[in-house]
């Protein structure tokens, strides 16, 4: 197993990823497994960029940030302002 993929199912494993996975699948109009196969392919080449480029690896990490309420409801709210996404 790759780096990348190894990395991808860490990410996947997490317990937030569940609904991170099934909100933006919501939000887009796409399917779970869509959402998942784009986090598959997109995350590898992420890792590389992050890996060559420290200040892209520093401004990845601080656009982690959780937002000040729960994660739930800045779900809800992606899904129904076009301002917030």
């Amino acid at each position: 197993m790759a780096m990348g993929e190894t990395n991808v199912l860490r990410v996947l494993a997490e317990p937030e990823a569940e609904l991170a996975l099934t909100a933006t699948a919501r939000i887009f109009g796409l399917t779970i497994a869509t959402v998942t196969l784009i986090i598959e392919v997109a995350l590898p080449p992420m890792i590389k960029m992050a890996e060559a480029n420290p200040e892209l690896r520093k401004r990845m990490a601080a656009s982690g940030a959780l937002p000040p309420w729960p994660i739930a409801d800045y779900y809800d709210l992606m899904a129904t302002n076009l301002d917030v996404r």
